[in-house]
């Protein structure tokens, strides 16, 4: 079982491949079953896009006794949420909504481990937007728009794991590029 040192302690694996190489998602699932055949309490795996969520759950499928949940378009956000609540040995794969805005304290939450800095797709309407506004304007779009918001829902994130004074856990960050 893991030793909390602090509230939160966080953890980003050295010898990770940078998240846009073939081999990242695959050693990246390693350091999350190591992780939670050690840890005691349930884990959110927060991705960057629905394709790595999709990866992941491949190639996490029969290779944990934990009880995975995976939130796919068109699944019931509530319902896994309540399941995940109540099997606090439970993995629950989630991208977009599961960023912010769910509560979730005590064992069933003791990790949360994040795959990639989670800045917006190229081809985001929004970051279309804000690099014709930067054009315009002068400035430069990824500095003024993608960093701040990459960060705001970075910390969105980190905010799912302790939810009350009593609330203890792990982040693993896969990212090493922060």
């Amino acid at each position: 079982e893991l030793d909390y040192a602090r509230q939160a302690l966080l953890w980003i694996p050295e010898a990770l491949p940078a998240p846009a190489d073939e081999d990242f998602m695959p050693q990246w699932i390693e350091q999350i079953l190591a992780v939670a055949n050690v840890l005691d309490g349930g884990m959110l795996l927060l991705f960057s896009s629905h394709d790595a969520l999709q990866n992941a759950a491949q190639l996490l499928h029969g290779r944990t006794p934990r009880q995975l949940l995976v939130h796919l378009p068109g699944s019931h956000r509530q319902q896994l949420l309540q399941q995940f609540r109540q099997n606090d040995q439970s993995l629950l794969l989630a991208t977009g909504s599961f960023w912010e805005g769910i509560d979730v304290s005590g064992t069933a939450l003791r990790c949360i481990a994040i795959d990639k800095l989670p800045f917006a797709p190229p081809d985001d309407i929004l970051a279309l937007a804000w690099k014709f506004m930067a054009a315009q304007q002068g400035q430069h779009v990824f500095n003024d728009y993608m960093v701040p918001q990459a960060i705001t829902r970075f910390r969105q994130g980190i905010g799912r794991l302790l939810r009350s004074a009593d609330d203890r856990g792990l982040m693993l960050v896969g990212d090493t590029r922060l």
